[in-house]
């Protein structure tokens, strides 16, 4: 243990160190990951707004130190066609540049869950400027994402680690330009690893409320939990100062303390607490924050707190400040620095000085955004849709409405409510919101384009049956709800059988849509009645050698619904085996192509009536 005099100091060093350098946790120490071909998921197109962000699903583990190769994952992506939402949501201070990050821009969105502490992503494109910002969600939503960072690169390559995300988290990722026509296919790869230096493995911010699209309004109170669920003692370096830093935004007087880890424990008589100090004279400078002290009053004068490991804390800091008045875009953005007792206490083996801070990014806005709604045109092009936009804020309000090509469509003053422009088309268009106090709020609010309903066939056709041959084909009308019409002729397809043949016709009709609607007909054509035709006359004879011969012939009026020339048949002679007369039938079978069929019988008798 830390905990012994100053006298003992040295021997005390030589005998322990060893065991801390074996015990590292979460692979502190050692040799760091190494990044190997990507798992290449080809065009995976992003999301144009947070909310449908598409999912890169897990990235690789990171290894545990051992200089193990890692799995990257790649995809291609774009912004043509993508468009900045409104409110734009985006952060302060990126890395790279140092600037802003680009708002509003046209931007797309992914997630990825991450399983380590750091977050690498590169990104190839043909950006003037490029762009990209990591969140995540507390439980606030798409409208509440807690900042973790941005960074921003001249030109179109970017590449970069974020340190401060949380293993275990869902990560937003949000690429775009410098502007809404910065626009590109772009190639980006992703990664996580872990620090094998670092001594803080895993920290989290949570904030209440969280800001409303990278916002808070003026006088509002938000409370912020610091906490580390996992450290790991590199050189044998315990935590000892836990520093916020704000932005110019936050009115420090109403800073308060909310609550701070529990008297800590190094070991057997030694005890300590964390306290909040105000310009201690430390190693790195005079700091105002938390430090843990031995009870003295002086913590540069003790180790820090001895805990190490996993913990659900470890620690957790939790405060509460307020947003200064009204300074639109003001910085409220808060760092929370760390040290090692190496840093700013008595151990002397420095250590975890490369630890990150941990980054929020807000800012202050003093018009709260308008609320918007909007209904789509009933059918494309029909230019029926409406909008409305409500002003918030100090009443009556200004408003001045813009289409897409900067056209202004209204100009309304002094309006003590809502603006509601009706007749509009299918686009997005602009709205200026001045409230009674001057503030300025430029809102986008889109009219969706008209539903494309499916067309009808009137009337549908029925299923038939017929004799002979299927009927003349008929076109159809059809019926666009949207108010067209027309008519389309149809299709006939046939099962090639015959007695019956299964016709089936089809109308099809595809709107401008594509929408498309088919109408079908079954048509049976049979042929089920008999053919006709009238059998010889009868006939008598004297003798048998008289009788006449076997002739189809003889029937000449044979005849049929369907079938042109029905076939005659002899089907058969029958005597009655009498003499003086004998009769004989016989009988004629006439048939249609269908096998319908009729017999018809002659009565030939055979009689001798004359004397020798």
């Amino acid at each position: 243990m830390k905990c012994i005099n100053q006298s003992t100091f040295l021997l005390f060093v030589l005998l322990i160190l060893p065991s801390f350098a074996s015990a590292m946790p979460g692979g502190g120490g050692g040799t760091p990951c190494v990044i190997g071909a990507a798992n290449d998921l080809g065009v995976v197109n992003g999301s144009d707004d947070c909310f449908g962000a598409t999912s890169l699903g897990a990235l690789d583990a990171p290894c545990a130190c051992d200089g193990a190769t890692i799995t990257p994952t790649q995809i291609s992506g774009t912004t043509i066609g993508a468009t900045a939402e409104n409110p734009y949501v985006s952060i302060t201070a990126c890395g790279g540049t140092g600037n802003d990050q680009a708002s509003p821009a046209a931007d797309v969105w992914y997630t990825v869950d991450v399983t380590g502490n750091e977050l690498n992503i590169d990104i190839t494109s043909s950006f003037n400027q490029t762009n990209v910002a990591i969140y995540t969600d507390d439980g606030g939503g798409c409208g509440g994402l807690i900042p973790l960072g941005c960074w921003q690169e001249n030109g179109g390559t970017l590449s970069t680690t974020f340190e401060n995300v949380s293993s275990g988290t869902t990560v937003y990722i949000q690429v775009s330009g410098e502007d809404d026509t910065d626009v590109s296919n772009f190639d980006m790869t992703i990664s996580n690893d872990v620090s094998c230096d670092d001594c803080i493995l895993q920290d989290n911010l949570t904030v209440s409320p969280a800001p409303v699209n990278g916002t808070y309004q003026a006088g509002e109170t938000v409370t912020f939990c610091y906490s580390i669920n996992e450290f790991s003692q590199e050189n044998a370096n315990w935590l000892h100062g836990i520093v916020p830093n704000f932005g110019a935004g936050w009115d420090m007087g109403t800073f308060t303390i909310i609550s701070e880890p529990p008297n800590g424990s190094c070991g057997t008589g030694c005890n300590g607490d964390w306290d909040w100090y105000t310009n201690l004279n430390t190693n790195q400078g005079n700091l105002t924050g938390w430090f843990f002290d031995d009870g003295d009053g002086d913590p540069t004068d003790n180790f820090g707190d001895n805990l190490d490991g996993t913990g659900n804390p470890l620690w957790e800091w939790c405060f509460s400040i307020t947003t200064v008045d009204c300074v639109e875009g003001a910085d409220l953005s808060i760092s929370i620095d760390n040290y090692a007792d190496g840093e700013t206490g008595s151990w002397t083996d420095v250590a975890c000085d490369n630890d990150p801070s941990y980054a929020f990014s807000a800012a202050l806005t003093c018009c709260p955004f308008p609320d918007t709604i909007s209904v789509p045109e009933s059918c494309i092009g029909a230019c029926d849709g409406s909008a409305t936009v409500t002003g918030n804020g100090a009443s009556p309000w200004d408003y001045v409405w813009e289409d897409a090509s900067g056209n202004v469509i209204a100009n309304q003053n002094n309006v003590n409510g809502s603006s509601t422009q009706n007749g509009l088309c299918a686009g997005t268009y602009t709205v200026s919101v001045t409230d009674n106090n001057g503030c300025v709020k430029v809102t986008d609010v889109t009219v969706g384009i008209g539903s494309c309903p499916v067309p009808a066939f009137d009337p549908e056709p029925a299923d038939a049956t017929v004799q002979c041959t299927a009927p003349a084909m008929t076109d159809l009308n059809w019926t666009d709800p949207c108010g067209s019409i027309g008519t389309v002729t149809g299709v006939d397809a046939s099962d090639g059988n015959t007695c019956p043949e299964v016709i089936t016709r089809t109308w099809t009709y595809t709107n401008v849509c594509g929408n498309t609607t088919t109408a079908t007909q079954t048509i049976t054509v049979d042929d089920t009645q008999n053919p006709t035709g009238t059998a010889p006359a009868n006939v008598t004879v004297q003798c048998i050698a008289d009788v006449p011969a076997i002739n189809v012939t003889a029937i000449t009026d044979e005849a049929d619904n369907c079938t042109v020339n029905p076939t005659v048949t002899h089907i058969s002679d029958v005597s009655d085996n009498n003499t003086c007369p004998e009769t004989i039938t016989r009988t004629y079978r006439i048939t249609d192509d269908c096998n319908n069929f009729i017999d018809v019988t002659q009565t030939i008798t055979v009689d001798d009536t004359q004397n020798p």
